[in-house]
């Protein structure tokens, strides 16, 4: 069994339902833009950028906690263009790059080089 990641819970503590469009990040992902949480087991999920803006807690749902939250844009090929750490509700730093680069490699993604988008909060 692998050790649980650090988390942090959401600073909306709202217990939202999940989003039935979430799902774990896969390399059959649409080009697009996506927002993005890693739970705990290291497993990052998605869910489509909405029109009303980042959406994170309705990604895992239930005020859980994350890893990780940001955003993902998916080019041509599934190829991750970019990384970012843009989320109001959990506000991770440059920290977690290289742990969900990890992760979406891990899950058969394949990570551009500089794909890192810094977001100061």
């Amino acid at each position: 069994m692998t050790t649980p990641l650090p988390t942090k819970p959401p600073e909306d503590d709202y217990p939202y339902d999940p989003d039935p469009a979430s799902r774990p990040y896969g390399p059959d992902l649409e080009p697009g833009d996506y927002v993005f949480v890693e739970d705990a087991d290291g497993v990052v999920h998605v869910l489509h950028e909405s029109p009303f803006g980042h959406q994170p807690p309705k990604i895992l749902g239930g005020n859980r906690p994350a890893a990780a939250a940001g955003g993902l844009r998916v080019g041509p090929g599934g190829v991750i263009m970019e990384i970012d750490n843009y989320s109001g509700t959990f506000r991770f730093g440059a920290e977690i790059f290289p742990q969900v680069r990890d992760a979406l490699t891990r899950q058969g993604g394949q990570v551009a080089a500089g794909a890192e988008r810094y977001f100061p909060h």
